[in-house]
């Protein structure tokens, strides 16, 4: 429940984010949603990668899709790839910064968080 929640909250923000700011803002967005919605380590990291590299690869298929592929096209050819790979590069690369950027989240609320003692000489 809290994977699929933090994943579209990171998708949201970051596309409303983005829209005014750089595209590393994404990072921040993933970084701070898993400071706020605390998870596992595992957890955070799949989150930030579901949420930034969905909306970077559906983001980049519109893109294509209104531009009719022009600069796809020419940027694949550039690197002598297939156009839909093109696209499915830009959503890993866009995955990998969200779901670091979220495991850092969740790094960051560890080291800060504090410890129950459990023995009587602790």
């Amino acid at each position: 429940m809290k994977l699929s929640t933090k994943t579209i909250l990171i998708a949201i923000i970051a596309f409303i984010i983005q829209q005014y700011f750089t595209f590393w803002s994404v990072a921040l967005v993933a970084f701070l949603i898993n400071i706020l919605i605390r998870t596992g380590g595992f957890t955070s990291f799949l989150s930030g990668f579901l949420g930034v590299g969905l909306l970077w690869f559906l983001y980049s298929m519109y893109i294509d899709q209104n531009t009719l592929g022009i600069i796809t096209d020419r940027i694949a050819t550039l690197f002598q790839l297939p156009r839909v790979s093109l696209l499915l590069i830009t959503g890993l690369l866009g995955g990998l910064v969200g779901g670091l950027a979220g495991l850092t989240g969740f790094s960051f609320y560890k080291i800060f968080e504090r410890k129950k003692l459990t023995g009587y000489y602790h």
